[in-house]
């Protein structure tokens, strides 16, 4: 009917990284052993299926019994883990923000602080225009 794809349920076989395995080098077994261990596995017919996986998990519904289908509450009290994961949230999201209007805040000053410092310069080079466009007023109207 289908394609699907198991996977061998090691939790329930107890299965445990604790395999040994020579090295291989330029194609060749080593007499050294690899540095991480690897994962024995205990033969077990038992398989898990990802039935959420899949686009055909209707079809995967209707082969196999009801009790190996049944959905899994996550938590009796949804509701309760659903307030206690917003609060949570909530608490990050307004520590984020005010962490952002300190940064905002700090910027300013600092820009209000370098704007000072050009301020001076520019009223500086506005009163030599002025003085330049005095001067030029001036030799226009005595020629």
């Amino acid at each position: 009917m289908f394609q699907y794809n198991v996977q061998h349920d090691c939790r329930q076989a107890r299965c445990v990284a604790s395999g040994k395995r020579a090295a291989v080098q330029e194609r060749v077994q080593t007499e050294l052993s690899e540095p991480d261990s690897f994962i024995e596995h205990t033969p077990l017919d038992r398989f898990l299926i990802n039935t959420h996986a899949f686009h055909n998990a209707h079809l995967i519904r209707e082969a196999l019994p009801r009790d190996l289908t049944i959905p899994i509450a996550y938590s009796a009290d949804r509701v309760a883990d659903h307030s206690s994961i917003a609060t949570k949230l909530w608490e990050i999201q307004s520590g984020r923000r005010l962490n952002a209007a300190e940064k905002k805040k700090a910027a300013a000053e600092l820009k209000k602080a370098t704007e000072g410092d050009d301020t001076t310069a520019a009223a500086g080079s506005g009163a030599k225009k002025r003085r330049r466009a005095d001067v030029t007023i001036g030799e226009n109207t005595g020629s």
